[in-house]
């Protein structure tokens, strides 16, 4: 029978001294590492260790000296977290080709999310699980924008520190955290129901919901209609109390092209005429375009050819057909 790897966590005696008591588990390994300093630094290096055991045990490693002898996983782990809490060097070898380097901090960074980002040890701890997750989404753009907004919310169940895990999510330009975000509305638990709508309160009539249900359906109308055309506007909790980090683009919904969500430039190429419909579009008043805009997605997925010949004639004559 094949064990799993939180089994094989679960069963390794480190992890198992640290959950019961971090102070024995220091008290009993300095004691192992002075009479069996290989085991000492075998058992540290199992892939079954998780990182809270190795952050619990880093001052005891650093003071033996004895960090040359742990595995890459583990070295590069200690980089960081000398790198977070005493701003030292990262860890990165010179000599090593970078994709090598490049695999082995992505490693490391997921294996300190994957095993320790629901643990709360001291406060130098979750900066250390706060800048591995942001690095991860901007630095290294890895896909772990779930993971992360799922931990917002565990923290904030804890009544724990977010806000720059927050900022890192919007930070990424990603709509699609939006969707993960919005599983929250839904949410039986009335913390996590409620940071949902905070975080989604820019999205038009959502705020007013009565019901979380009701709130969901609006997210998803909303989405359904504008998730094409969202641009990330850098707005983030830093800026302001609320925020508005994506907007739908106008002329972009309005000419049916979709955009960068980073760039809010639109991805497909616009033809002399489309230019043109655009400079005019631009010129319109702000309620206008939300009007046109609005108007011209519903009548594209509803009456094509229709939209088809309404989006040839000019700007002015398209404002008259919708008043």
């Amino acid at each position: 029978m094949t064990i799993s790897y939180e089994d094989k966590r679960n069963e390794h005696p480190l992890n198992q001294l640290r959950k019961h008591d971090t102070a024995e588990l220091i008290k009993k390994w300095k004691k192992m590492f002075n009479e069996n300093q290989k085991k000492a630094i075998s058992l540290i290096n199992k892939d079954a260790l998780e990182f809270p055991t190795l952050f619990t045990l880093s001052k005891q490693i650093i003071e033996k000296k004895c960090k040359h002898q742990l595995n890459d996983r583990n070295k590069m782990a200690l980089s960081h977290i000398e790198n977070v809490l005493h701003g030292a060097d990262l860890g990165i070898h010179k000599v090593k080709h970078f994709t090598d380097q490049h695999d082995l901090i992505i490693t490391t960074f997921r294996w300190i999310l994957v095993t320790g980002a629901k643990e709360f040890i001291i406060p130098g701890y979750l900066q250390i699980i706060d800048s591995a997750a942001i690095q991860m989404l901007i630095s290294y753009q890895e896909n772990v924008l779930k993971e992360t907004v799922d931990l917002v919310f565990y923290r904030y169940r804890h009544q724990s520190q977010n806000h720059y895990l927050i900022w890192a999510i919007f930070e990424s330009a990603n709509p699609l955290c939006l969707i993960f975000i919005s599983n929250y509305l839904n949410s039986s638990n009335h913390m996590e129901s409620s940071l949902a709508r905070k975080l989604l309160s820019f999205i038009p009539g959502l705020s007013s919901a009565k019901t979380n249900q009701q709130a969901l359906i609006i997210f998803e109308e909303w989405f359904e209609e504008n998730s094409k055309y969202l641009f990330y506007t850098g707005q983030t909790n830093d800026m302001s109390p609320n925020p508005v980090p994506f907007k739908p683009l106008l002329n972009a919904k309005y000419l049916g092209k979709a955009v960068s969500s980073k760039t809010g430039e639109t991805i497909q190429q616009l033809s002399p005429y489309e230019k043109q419909l655009n400079i005019n579009f631009n010129k319109l008043s702000h309620e206008m375009q939300q009007r046109l805009s609005s108007y011209s997605l519903y009548l594209r997925r509803r009456h094509r050819p229709q939209w088809m010949s309404w989006i040839k004639s000019p700007v002015q004559q398209q404002v008259a057909s919708i008043n």
